[in-house]
């Protein structure tokens, strides 16, 4: 789903709404405001979308995690219904206090990091990926280093 559709469902949305994106659920504006303050803290991306010119917040964590995730929902009384490439979560918390968030989360944002830095991170991962020597390690390993690889470009480790 594109970014555009997803942002006009999250206008009318009145629960979360998890996508389902490669190897990751992603919640994206009010669903990820919802999720950070209803079910798990998790650390929250900025990115500006040039075709819908805006930037927008999400959150993510890996498949992995559904099952603890689905676990924490039961626990506090949330329906979840499993959709083709998304998950939607019942619960009735409201949005009182959601545009103060992303405004706060912006603000950081655009505080935290300068492009100089997230160039040198960048370059440092791809230095890492050089000098690994994929032909010692095991497939396990190898999965496991690139699936850290990808957290560290989503900025959760």
């Amino acid at each position: 789903m594109k970014i555009a559709e997803i942002i006009s469902l999250e206008h009318a949305n009145e629960g979360i709404v998890l996508y389902k994106e490669g190897i990751f659920w992603r919640a994206y504006e009010l669903s990820a405001y919802r999720f950070v303050t209803s079910i798990k803290k998790y650390n929250v991306l900025c990115k500006f979308y040039k075709n819908i010119k805006q930037d927008v917040v999400y959150m993510g964590f890996p498949i992995s995690y559904m099952d603890t995730i689905t676990e924490l929902c039961r626990a506090k009384g949330y329906n979840i219904e499993q959709r083709v490439n998304s998950i939607h979560i019942a619960c009735n918390t409201d949005a009182i206090g959601y545009e103060n968030w992303k405004l706060n989360i912006l603000q950081s944002e655009t505080m935290s990091e300068s492009e100089d830095d997230r160039s040198i991170k960048k370059s440092e991962i791809l230095s890492n990926i050089v000098a690994y020597p994929l032909a010692t390690k095991t497939p396990m390993e190898a999965q496991q280093f690139l699936y850290d690889v990808q957290l560290r470009l989503h900025g959760i480790i």
